[in-house]
Order: structure tokens, then C-alpha cells, then sequence
């Protein structure tokens, strides 16, 4: 019975860890008056919102049901916006979107293309170059988290109140992650990494003297003390003698 609750409580959790999963082929209109593309290539499959870098920056990775094409040449280029609602700053909305106050942007328009982070109450966007990465069916987006929320104090990010989800878009066809414009979703904290502990100061123990030093070298002094004795003992006769 109780192998039979921890099966359970797996399979409930999985989502969880896992990430947020979208159903697939759920494309909808952006605006609720045109016709989806079928085969639009914006089919969200799962998504995940974390923190990473000690907590310093925010990561977002959205894994999509078929590869994305980037650069995206047909027609307009897919974006894919990440919603974000920081509790700092009021919210407003934007065109489809509710609830929200900060977007993170992802435009296919190169191979190498970036973010852009827009603050909506502020009016105000800045460029983030290395921010993008496509594998395949899977964009990782990745930036600080100071571009997108306070830290008055430099004791940390609180991440309790922030909300996020995910509307990729091509052309007048969407996919929301879910079934709302809307941030609800919470950031998942990660546990910073431990920091490495410094090993012990050794100290340094003089080099053990070589065998040349300990034995040959005293042995050619003693040899030459020897000698030089014996050198100036018969010198010292010779002399002797000579006189």
C-alpha cells in the first residue's frame, strides 16, 4: 500500500519537476479573428522558469514540438515572449497580454539573434546579445535578474511574488503556455551551489637533500682535507731535508 501512495505521489509530481507541459496542437488566434496555422512551428510542449548563477539570474527554457526554424524566413519571424508580473512594479497590459509589467523577447530574425527586455510602466527596452540559444526544438533564454527586478538592499532577489508564463507567436497564429495571456506560474528557486571550501595551508617542507649533497659531496671534501694534509706534511719534509 504504501509502494502504491509513492507511485502516486510520482506521477503527481512529475509536472512539477518536469516543468509546466502545454497541450499539443492547441494553436490559437492571437487576437481571436483569424484562422491558426495548422503547422504553425510555435507547438509548445513544456516549459520551465528558474533561477540560476546562485540565484543572480533567471532562466527560461521552452521546448517546443518540432525544431525552430532560426532564422525564420517565411513570412514574419516567430517571437516567443516570456510574461513576466514583478510585484515592484504596476501592471498594465499590451495588446493580448494581462497582468504583466516586464516581457522578455526572443525574435527569430538571425542565427545569433538575442533578447530584448521591455519594462512596460517604465516605456523603456534594453538589448541582451548573449541572452539566446536554440537547440533544435528547445530555446533557452537566459539574463540577469537586475534587468527585470529590484534589489534595493544587495541581500538578494525575492522571487516569492514574481509570476511568468510564455506566448510564442507566428503571425496572427499563438500558443500560450496554458490558456491565458497572463502570468500565474511561479519561479522555481534552485539551491545555490556550496562554495568550495579552502584546503589547509601546507607548510613547505625543505627539498630532502640529494644524495650527491649527503654522501659524495662530504666524502670529496673529506678526501680533499686528506689530501692537502698529506700534500703539505711532505712538503714540509722535503724542506726539512733541504736544509
Amino acid at each position: 500500500m504504501r509502494r502504491r501512495w509513492s507511485l502516486v505521489g510520482i506521477v503527481l509530481l512529475a509536472p512539477m519537476l518536469l516543468g509546466s507541459a502545454d497541450p499539443a496542437s492547441d494553436l490559437v488566434s492571437c487576437n481571436g479573428t483569424t484562422i491558426p496555422q495548422r503547422h504553425a512551428p510555435i507547438d509548445i510542449v513544456r516549459a520551465s522558469g528558474t533561477t540560476v548563477e546562485d540565484g543572480l539570474a533567471l532562466r527560461f527554457t521552452i521546448t517546443f514540438s518540432a525544431p525552430l526554424p532560426v532564422p525564420d524566413e517565411q513570412g514574419r519571424p516567430l517571437r516567443v515572449d516570456v510574461l513576466l508580473e514583478d510585484p515592484s512594479a504596476p501592471d498594465v497590459s499590451a495588446a493580448y497580454y494581462r497582468g504583466l509589467n516586464r516581457i522578455v523577447r526572443f525574435d527569430a530574425v538571425s542565427a545569433k539573434a538575442g533578447l530584448v527586455v521591455l519594462l512596460l510602466p517604465e516605456r523603456s527596452n534594453s538589448p541582451f546579445t548573449n541572452g539566446a540559444q536554440v537547440d533544435g526544438e528547445t530555446l533557452t533564454m537566459t539574463l540577469p535578474s537586475r534587468m527585470v527586478m529590484p534589489d534595493p538592499d544587495l541581500s538578494g532577489f525575492d522571487y516569492s511574488g514574481v509570476r511568468w508564463t510564455v506566448v510564442a507567436r507566428d503571425g496572427t497564429t499563438c500558443d500560450l503556455l496554458g490558456d491565458r495571456a497572463r502570468p500565474t506560474r511561479h519561479i522555481k528557486v534552485l539551491a545555490a551551489s556550496p562554495s568550495p571550501q579552502p584546503s589547509p595551508d601546507r607548510v613547505a617542507t625543505p627539498p630532502a637533500a640529494s644524495g650527491w649533497w649527503s654522501g659524495g659531496f662530504v666524502v670529496a671534501c673529506a678526501l680533499a682535507i686528506v689530501v692537502g694534509g698529506a700534500a703539505g706534511f711532505g712538503a714540509a719534509r722535503w724542506r726539512r731535508r733541504a736544509g
